[in-house]
């Protein structure tokens, strides 16, 4: 017997039963689980199609891209496109960025924000965080307000994360029964 459930390798650990690459092994029967991977593939699809077609960076002469497996058994890809006409530098803002997006315009979105990309909390909010050593966060957390892309000194880009005077916008978290405002600072790149 086939079929399909939403389980997890997590969920087949603690149940007892035996997880192995892309299906789970229950009494003797095969279900496979289409889990992350169904996901990854649909979501990478509809970023190609907003790429190719709806040309959300301009016009595509050509494109690239290859599927790899991290640790995990988790899928990433690496997508190379060549546009026809070069992508200005100041629009470069307008696709990545490191923020809380407006909750008024974006509400799903800034909900799955501020709820899956926040670092934390930790420093003077949590002071036993793991990541926190001689009172600094090993990850580089509180991250700086940035009003534009930048690249650091190490080579990576340092993404636009701006401040509620520039136009950022701030969220509350429950943290161990007491509210904390979030800024961009906080959401992880």
């Amino acid at each position: 017997m086939v079929g399909l459930i939403g389980a997890s390798p997590l969920r087949a650990f603690r149940t007892g039963q035996r997880y192995s690459k892309n299906c789970l092994l229950v009494k003797n029967h095969r279900i496979v689980v289409i889990y992350w991977q169904e996901f990854f593939i649909i979501s990478k699809k509809k970023l190609m199609y907003l790429t190719r077609k709806a040309n959300i960076f301009g016009e595509v002469n050509c494109h690239m891209y290859t599927i790899e497996w991290q640790k995990r058994r988790l899928l990433h890809d690496h997508i190379l496109i060549w546009l026809k006409d070069s992508l200005h530098f100041q629009r470069v803002d307008d696709f990545n960025s490191v923020e809380i997006p407006n909750p008024q315009e974006d509400p799903d979105c800034s909900c799955i924000r501020t709820k899956q990309m926040v670092h934390g909390p930790c420093g003077s909010i949590n002071p036993h965080s793991p990541y926190i050593k001689d009172g600094i966060c090993t990850k580089r957390y509180p991250s700086p307000f940035l009003k534009e892309i930048q690249t650091g000194q190490d080579g990576y880009p340092l993404y636009r994360s701006r401040s509620s005077q520039d136009g950022g916008f701030t969220a509350s978290m429950n943290f161990r029964g007491s509210q904390v405002s979030l800024d961009n600072t906080w959401i992880a790149s």
